[in-house]
């Protein structure tokens, strides 16, 4: 209780009790890109056969109830790919190659960011 007054910087809200870190006080702060940019991509948008891509934490502490709503909503849709990944085993590269063929990203915690 005594840490709830406390504004935090973090690089996630993953690791910290709701009663500790929130998204009502607290700050995430910009990170590292882990995928790289698609500098000479010469393909069009009607090239990419995604329509829609996600790929990260489908079950989270704060906003894993829009995850978890939006991946029973996406997951059997056609042209989606809606799934669990993370950086280990041969995540980034998977998820470069995704987002490179997708015509549209889905980036959620920064739509629970505009949301608020």
């Amino acid at each position: 209780m005594k840490l709830w007054p406390a504004i935090f910087v973090l690089s996630d809200f993953g690791r910290y009790p709701p009663t500790v870190a929130n998204v009502e006080k607290d700050v995430i702060a910009p990170y590292k890109r882990v995928i790289r940019n698609y500098g000479n991509d010469i393909s069009g948008f009607d090239s990419r056969p995604t329509l829609l891509y996600f790929q990260g934490a489908i079950y989270r502490k704060e906003g894993g109830t829009i995850r978890q709503e939006l991946f029973y909503m996406l997951k059997d849709e056609k042209d989606v790919h809606f799934s669990f990944g993370s950086i280990l085993k041969n995540g980034v590269k998977q998820a470069t190659q995704g987002m490179h063929s997708s015509k549209f990203c889905l980036n959620i915690s920064r739509i629970l960011r505009a949301l608020k």
